[in-house]
């Protein structure tokens, strides 16, 4: 399933004076977005921006996460487009998803334009 920025962002109401004030929680600049609760811990996408040039960020379900940058600063000495991602790593409770990694992105996972 893909779902768009707008379809997800973060809200939260507060009523001033009898008028309901609507903000918009802006994530961390290099966080990807929270996975939709619409998905109900299903695999998704989360398109960003569309594009090559875009970002887009997969969950895959079981707690891990792919996060697509097209453009931008590089990260470290990994030019754009790269990929962010997390995998599980052993624990004495059982797998657990680990810190990300940073990598450059494969053919498959570039969006077409």
């Amino acid at each position: 399933m893909c779902y768009s920025r707008n379809q997800i962002k973060n809200k939260k109401v507060e009523t001033h004076q009898g008028v309901s004030l609507l903000f918009y929680k802006r994530k961390a600049r290099n966080a990807p977005p929270s996975p939709n609760t619409a998905a109900e811990g299903s695999p998704h996408t989360i398109i960003e921006k569309p594009g090559p040039d875009g970002e887009y960020t997969t969950y895959n379900g079981e707690g891990t996460y792919k996060q697509y940058r097209g453009t931008g600063k590089p990260h470290g000495h990994i030019s754009r487009p790269n990929i962010k991602e997390n995998k599980f790593n052993p624990s004495p409770k059982g797998p657990m998803p680990g810190r990300p990694s940073v990598r450059g992105a494969k053919p498959n996972e570039t969006p077409k334009g």
